[in-house]
Parts: structure tokens; C-alpha cells; sequence
């Protein structure tokens, strides 16, 4: 099975579409934000969901493929309206991320992709005027972030202690970071 959203008039709501590629059916969800995420157990996707009126990005959805969609359960639902949650899967597969964010305060959320009924848990819980974004590889965390350093720094921190971060790339004053990728143990 595989899957993608599309969005049919340009408005932002989106129809997550899951195909099966050996009997080449289909299963439609109507009315979701962008993004997708396989957990591994060949059977869960997790979505999200939009807010009626809004179309924001409020609730994380948990779908079990070839299951009526009425039956989803929701994971997560961010309550505070300032607020939008994005998904998707870290580079090495390995784990499921959830980012709310607004426009300078975030917070990300993960989970064990094998473990889909786990709890997500916040790497660091919100703090105003903080911003961060994560990645995970090789077992540790990779994080972007604007804690104590205005232009951004990159930090690490292990899987079984999110909230333990080693910096790895200092703050440079008026050398914005923007983003990284890590490429065989290389930040670039």
C-alpha cells in the first residue's frame, strides 16, 4: 500500500489516498492537512485532520488501512487555535514526528514507528518564543533550534532522553540557520 494527499481545488483540503498495489484498490479520507505517516506495522497511517471553518490542522488521526475511516481514532488534538500540527517520518524511518507550531513557538512530538499505539511524547515541552524542529537518525535526535540563540543552533539529544541536549553547531550572530540535513553521521 501506498499513499499521498492531493488537494483537488487549491484550498488547502487535502484527500489522503491509499493504494493498494497488488489488487489495485483504493481508500479515500476527505478533509485532511498535507501530511502522511507509515507507522511499521504495514497496517497504521497516521493523518491529520482538519478543523471545520478553519482548515487548520488540529487533530492526529490514526487509520488502519482497509477499516472504515469513520472508525479513526484520534491520537492527539491540539487545542490551543494559535496552533498547527504538521507529520511526517524522520530520515531513518525509525520514528514518527509531530511538530505544533505557530509562528514563534513550537513543540515536537514522536513516536517508536513499531510501536503505533505508544504514547507520543513531547522532546521538549513548549516554551514561549521558543522555536525548534527535529530530525532523527541513527538513534539520536538532530534539533534546530532558537533556545538561547536568536539565529538558531543545532543541538542533539538521545532517543530515551529528548529533553538532554548537546549542542553540536553553536550559534553564529547573523548567521541564520534554516535547516540541516544529516547525510553518514555529517550535519550539513
Amino acid at each position: 500500500v501506498f499513499g499521498y494527499t492531493v488537494d483537488y481545488e487549491g484550498d488547502r483540503w487535502f484527500t489522503l489516498i491509499l493504494k493498494d498495489t497488488r489488487t489495485g484498490g483504493s481508500q479515500q479520507v476527505k478533509y485532511v492537512g498535507p501530511g502522511l505517516a507509515f507507522a511499521a506495522d504495514n497496517k497504521s497511517v497516521f493523518y491529520l485532520k482538519l478543523q471545520a471553518g478553519t482548515g487548520r490542522a488540529y487533530r492526529l488521526m490514526k487509520h488502519i488501512i482497509a477499516t472504515d475511516p469513520k472508525t479513526d481514532k484520534t491520537v492527539f488534538e491540539e487545542k490551543d487555535s494559535r496552533f498547527e500540527l504538521s507529520l511526517r517520518t524522520s530520515k531513518s524511518g525509525r520514528t514518527l514526528l509531530l511538530t505544533s507550531s505557530q509562528t514563534d513557538t513550537s513543540e515536537v512530538y514522536f513516536v517508536d514507528a513499531s510501536k503505533p499505539d505508544a504514547k507520543w511524547t513531547s522532546i521538549k515541552p513548549r516554551s514561549s518564543g521558543v522555536l525548534y524542529d527535529a530530525d532523527e537518525v541513527g538513534g539520536q535526535f538532530f534539533i534546530n533550534t532558537s533556545l538561547n540563540a536568536p539565529d538558531r543552533r543545532i543541538v542533539t539529544a538521545p532517543l530515551a532522553q529528548p529533553s538532554n541536549w548537546t549542542e553540536v553547531v553553536p550559534t553564529q550572530r547573523g548567521a541564520w540557520i534554516q535547516g540541516f540535513e544529516v547525510v553518514g553521521g555529517v550535519i550539513a
